[in-house]
């Protein structure tokens, strides 16, 4: 018989305290004796074993324990349905057959499990358990292209840990990792090599006991998140580290975190972001980090870099606060917006950094401070609508668009406490509403308007104006003249809309705005 050490990196040492157990944290190393019987071979669960010990042979058919790297565990149906393992057992799948006993494996105190083969199949029907039994102590593993299976449910107790290497998966499993019992660190799950947490669901429990740390699961070398959900409490945590991706995962941070580092990836992933939860991407590489989504009402840390939301094109609401600093700080944060969907800002954002509306639609509605924070925002394609303040200068770009109010809603005033520059062919949209005589209006430090830029009139409803009804398009606070005009409005024109008339002046309202007055 040898021992082996079973195969793990630590998962962020600065984390983990000391194993109440005879394991050995030592260069990186978590070492468990590793014993392969000479009795090891493929077997099946008895119906009436006559322990719970899985390293009894005479609780198998044929008599034998599982624990190689070949053999197979399969159970059906059975009076003892607690296993406990007490050692280290390998083996390369488990399967639970059609009609199966619900059974619950459960790792003891300097014991562990290894899956390197095909890994865990479940056709019983029912819900099948693994779990740490011992708060600080035990180990579960994924080699190879070994699966989590399906309707299967880990729990890593605190200091429990489950791994997954190679090109291993976490199924449609489900994965808790509890919070911390004093004096030992969370339950953790880790995802190394090319692995993935593929359609699982991960939830970090909140820390227990007046602990600080609650559960924690890690990405990182080149592991993705899937298309799974990874959901952190209050004080537990969700990492993506090295070249991990989150895929097109759901990540929720319900109190909790999430961390983005060094040149992890956030792909498509819808990040949400609630009741004191938060996002950092201040440890990552510059320039940022790219994300699918976010919404939610909490906490967003941008350290120096950029965040670029919107690839997986949903239209999100986010009413928290975004701003630089975090927990490597830096200042000079920014956003960038892309994709095809809308995303609405609500909060008194602090970043500094600027904003860039790339694609879809940017509305702010914030009702204190600034929704796009101190810097500047610069509109490449796309639409900003809103009824919200913005306190850097606004430039609409070429073929792009901007639209006070909300759409579908109405009409509204969306106020720049800077300057507001319209480039070539880019397009004031002005919503007016005939039946309640109400219409949009942008208010400005100080507006420019460059050739070939044009405006368009959005009439909602029926109905005749009053004559003499005047409104006014872009409220100018500046001193100075509005300069330029729009192409198709030239100062002192009129046009028509509906059943309505229209005379045009930049020198309206207190002598430097664009007024719109109803004609007969």
């Amino acid at each position: 018989m040898t021992a082996e050490p079973i195969k793990y990196n630590s998962l962020l040492l600065s984390r983990l305290v000391t194993f109440a157990c005879t394991a050995s944290l030592a260069s990186g190393l978590f070492l468990i004796p590793w014993i392969q019987s000479t009795e090891a071979s493929s077997a099946t669960w008895n119906l009436n074993p006559i322990t719970s010990d899985w390293s009894t042979a005479a609780n198998w058919t044929p008599a034998t324990i599982p624990n190689g790297p070949a053999d197979s565990a399969t159970f059906d149906l059975s009076s003892t349905r607690d296993i406990s393992i007490s050692s280290g057992i390998q083996v390369a799948s488990i399967a639970f057959n059609a009609g199966a006993s619900a059974f619950t494996i459960s790792i003891g105190a300097s014991s562990g499990l290894i899956i390197s083969g095909a890994g865990i199949t479940n056709n019983s029907g029912v819900a099948q358990n693994f779990v740490h039994t011992q708060v600080g102590t035990g180990l579960i593993q994924f080699l190879q292209n070994a699966t989590a299976g399906s309707e299967i449910v880990f729990t890593n107790g605190g200091g429990g840990v489950m791994d997954f290497f190679d090109r291993s998966s976490a199924g449609n499993a489900t994965v808790i990792n509890n919070g911390t019992a004093p004096g030992i660190s969370g339950g953790a799950t880790s995802f190394f090599d090319d692995s993935t947490a593929a359609n699982g669901t991960l939830i970090n429990e909140k820390p227990t006991g007046g602990s600080t740390f609650g559960g924690l699961t890690g990405f990182h070398n080149r592991s993705t998140a899937g298309a799974s959900s990874v959901i952190s409490y209050a004080g537990a945590t969700t990492e993506f580290l090295d070249a991990a991706t989150a895929g097109n995962s759901s990540l929720i941070a319900n109190g909790g975190s999430i961390e983005f580092s060094n040149k992890s990836m956030g792909e498509t992933s819808r990040v949400e972001i609630f009741g004191f939860g938060q996002i950092d991407i201040s440890p990552h590489d510059a320039p940022g980090l790219t994300i699918g989504s976010l919404e939610g009402d909490s906490y967003v840390f941008l350290g120096k870099n950029n965040l670029t939301v919107g690839t997986n094109s949903l239209s999100t609401v986010f009413s928290g606060l975004i701003q630089d600093g975090g927990l490597q700080g830096g200042t000079g944060g920014s956003l960038t917006k892309v994709g095809t969907g809308t995303l609405t800002l609500g909060g008194a954002n602090l970043y500094t950094g600027g904003t860039v509306l790339s694609n879809g639609e940017l509305t702010i509605n914030n009702t204190a401070g600034s929704g796009t924070g101190s810097g500047a925002v610069l509109i490449n394609g796309g639409t900003l609508r809103g009824r919200g303040v913005i306190a850097g200068a606004v430039t609409v770009g070429t073929g792009a668009f901007l639209a006070p109010g909300n759409k579908g809603r109405r009409p509204g005033t969306l106020t720049i406490q800077s300057t507001l520059t319209f480039k070539t062919d880019a397009t004031y949209t002005y919503r007016l509403s005939f039946k309640r005589a109400e219409a949009a209006k942008v208010v400005a430090d100080g507006v420019s308007v460059e050739s070939s830029a044009l405006f368009s009139s959005v009439g909602v409803g029926a109905g005749k104006l009053s004559a003499g009804t005047v409104f006014t398009a872009i409220s100018n606070t500046a001193a100075t003249p509005i300069a330029g005009t729009f192409a198709n409005l030239p100062d002192h024109s009129s046009f028509s809309a509906g059943n309505n008339t229209f005379e045009v002046t930049y020198e309206g309202g207190d002598g430097n705005d664009l007024t719109l007055t109803v004609v007969p």
